[in-house]
C-alpha cells in the first residue's frame, strides 16, 4: 500500500510531469498497436489464403513470439 500512496503523492506533487509521461506512454502504446495491426492483418490474410506460405508464416510468427 506504501507504493500506491507514494505514487499518488508524486502525481499530486508533479501533475505536469505525470501528464507528460502519461501522454508519451499512450502515444508509444498506440504506435506499437497500429504497427502490429499494419503487420499482422496482411500476414494473417496471406497465411489464411496461401497453402504454400501459410505454414511458414505461422511458424515464423510463433518463433518471433518465443523470442
Amino acid at each position: 500500500m506504501g507504493t500506491l500512496k507514494g505514487s499518488w503523492e508524486y502525481i499530486q506533487a508533479n501533475p505536469d510531469r505525470f501528464l507528460d509521461a502519461l501522454s508519451v506512454h499512450v502515444r508509444l502504446s498506440l504506435y506499437a498497436f497500429f504497427a502490429a495491426i499494419v503487420i499482422s492483418i496482411p500476414l494473417g490474410i496471406l497465411a489464411s489464403r496461401s497453402q504454400r506460405f501459410g505454414p511458414a508464416i505461422v511458424a515464423g510468427v510463433a518463433a518471433v513470439r518465443v523470442v
